[in-house]
């Protein structure tokens, strides 16, 4: 609840800070929801844990709150004698209904539910990416233009990266993307392209690898297939995604 609300607030806050903060400030932002998303604990003063609390509060007391002696001899009468009818008559038992047993049993294993669909979105997601990713180095071809692979490593010095980093082309695909967590290659759908075209889709890429975008975008998923039955999650991923973008441009 609380990590819908933080959802909700930046939001609906997104036009007041549009153009009062930078977009890579917008794009980190969201890594505060996340973490709330993510913790399994809440601070006992958090507003949201204080109305559960009070909450529980109210129930306890109306569970125990005993009936005054008097009120009840008002009642009943001086001569009634008041009989337990909760106590089980001879042969039978106190267990509860079938039907609220049920439904007992499915709240208590309800988290199985939720952890069994978890399981199957992440490793859904981990098969999709991997057959995507082999799809994409099945069709790609590696550049070998000495002027293009020069203008590369310009840019990977521009954009402060040691590590090289290799170049392709796919005909399949219809824009540039960066694949490789830790051996990273930039796939283009051609090279044709102006020099200043092609040096700012370079830098671009080249700006998601340095801002290490990738852990940041399955660290969204992890925190989508968790929560997989709050619609917000999906809201935050798709501006997320957006930010990411509008970050690295910016910083181009």
């Amino acid at each position: 609840l609380s990590g819908s609300l933080l959802i909700l607030v930046l939001l609906l806050c997104k036009p007041l800070f549009r153009n009062r903060i930078s977009k890579r400030w917008q794009y980190y932002i969201w890594l505060v929801v996340i973490a709330r998303l993510l913790l399994p604990f809440t601070p006992e003063t958090s507003p949201v844990s204080t109305l559960f609390q009070q909450i529980d509060r109210v129930i306890v007391q109306a569970d125990t709150t005993p009936i005054p002696r008097q009120n009840m001899a008002l009642i009943l009468g001086d001569n009634t004698v008041i009989k337990n009818e909760t106590a089980p008559k001879s042969g039978e038992t106190d267990a509860a209904p079938i039907p609220q047993r049920f439904f007992s049993g499915v709240i208590q294993n309800l988290w199985l539910a939720w952890l069994m669909v978890a399981l199957i979105l992440i490793i859904r997601k981990i098969t999709i990416y991997q057959g995507f990713v082999k799809y994409i180095r099945a069709g790609r071809a590696e550049v070998s233009d000495t002027a293009i692979l020069d203008r590369l490593a310009l840019s990977g010095e521009q954009a402060g990266i040691k590590r090289p980093v290799e170049l392709y082309t796919n005909s399949l695909i219809s824009s540039p993307l960066l694949l490789g967590f830790f051996r990273p290659c930039i796939v283009l759908p051609s090279t044709d392209l102006t020099p200043i075209d092609l040096e700012n889709t370079l830098l671009h890429e080249l700006t998601h690898y340095k801002h290490r975008d990738m852990f940041y975008k399955w660290l969204v998923q992890l925190v989508i297939c968790l929560h997989w039955f709050n619609p917000f999650v999906y809201l935050m991923g798709r501006e997320v995604g957006r930010a990411c973008e509008l970050a690295c441009d910016e910083a181009v």
